[in-house]
């Protein structure tokens, strides 16, 4: 049966605008930026002033969706499965499904290629920046499925992406305890990172040279694609030089870090892993270069002070962080593979092309 979206939704409505602020004067106060990224992350969600006739009325509640209107993330959604007391920002929209629509299917439905492609003809055409009205996204129709079809569908889906979640808050909590042991192995001798490591220039690799392949191509912002060959054939450290100055990304597999970047070579028999939470911990703000364009001054980094550790601390974080970063990076490539899965299904599951039974047996074997 062919429905349109607004068919589908109690409401339909534009969210709160306000300033955003990191003390907490009020609600969370949710923006496009916060449901970019596979999953909200509370932790970093700003607050906003809000009366309580306000709070009423922008509150999100479980179950709804939000859709972001406007930009390059126009078309974006986030199946809201826990509030936190949060309003929404006026750059989004909400959707509140119908009771006999299965609101965590109807977002699986913004995530397939009809929606994807409708919001390509609808935001493009209206401006330079991409934007689309709620009452546009109100006209998108799709062929929907019977409820217990939907409710099949959205346990198989979410399964996978549930398993996610899981995943995510342990690599989240076996790296939190890796760089407790880290610290614990801390001397108070302090010594130039330079002493330790080199910081390498990534090469420069435009989309229009890469050969899709298995080897994530990383820039300063994270994996901007993949290419069929490694720069860096080892999981390694890469550091932001353009754009996002001095962020340090741990990569769990050979990689090709480009010209935004600089990847580090190791001068010690200590575990990359360790120098990995040194460079977390090491002060970037204000090295910029020279040059006309800011970016992360290389002398000057390696110059930056660190802590070294004790012999004694190198190996208690070889016996006990050493196997949580291997436990970290499990999950972490567990959560590609299910990803993959539940991006496969998807589609298949929407068309008919497979049946929700052996979607069911496949997700089952996967979690």
């Amino acid at each position: 049966m062919l429905r349109k979206l607004t068919d589908c939704c109690e409401s339909i409505d534009y969210g709160f605008t306000q300033s955003s602020s990191a003390e907490e004067i009020g609600p969370h106060f949710l923006r496009i930026t916060d449901i970019d990224p596979e999953c909200i992350d509370w932790e970093s969600v700003p607050y906003c002033e809000a009366s309580p006739a306000e709070r009423n009325k922008y509150a999100l509640a479980a179950g709804d969706i939000v859709v972001a209107r406007t930009g390059a993330s126009t078309g974006n959604s986030r199946w809201i499965e826990s509030p936190h007391g949060s309003v929404f920002a006026s750059y989004l929209v909400r959707l509140v499904a119908r009771p006999e629509v299965n609101s965590r299917y109807l977002s699986y439905v913004l995530k397939g290629a009809q929606w994807n492609h409708y919001v390509s003809s609808i935001s493009s055409s209206k401006s330079a920046q991409p934007n689309m009205s709620a009452s546009a996204m109100g006209q998108f129709t799709f062929e929907i499925h019977s409820l217990p079809e939907q409710q099949a569908i959205a346990e198989v889906l979410g399964a996978l992406d549930d398993k996610i979640a899981a995943n995510r808050k342990l690599v989240t909590t076996s790296l939190t305890l890796a760089e407790a042991v880290h610290d614990l192995a801390l001397s108070d001798e302090q010594r130039p990172l330079g002493d330790f490591m080199e910081f390498a220039y990534g090469k420069s690799l435009p989309a229009t040279r890469r050969i899709p392949g298995e080897v994530p191509v990383v820039g300063s912002g994270g994996v901007t694609g993949s290419h069929d060959e490694a720069l860096v054939n080892r999981p390694g450290i890469v550091v932001g030089r353009k754009g996002s100055m001095g962020t340090v990304r741990w990569m769990d597999e050979p990689f090709f870090p480009i010209d935004t970047t600089f990847y580090v070579t190791n001068k010690t028999g200590i575990p990359d892993q360790f120098w990995y939470f040194s460079l977390k911990q090491a002060r970037f703000e204000g090295l910029n270069s020279d040059s006309a364009v800011p970016g992360l001054n290389r002398e000057a980094a390696l110059e930056q002070l660190t802590r070294t550790p004790s012999e004694s601390g190198i190996k208690r974080f070889e016996d006990f962080a050493l196997p949580l970063f291997e436990l970290a990076t499990a999950n972490r490539r567990e959560s590609q593979t299910l990803s993959q899965l539940r991006d496969t299904l998807l589609p298949a599951l929407m068309d008919g092309t497979i049946r929700v039974k052996d979607a069911e047996r496949l997700t089952e074997e996967a979690v």
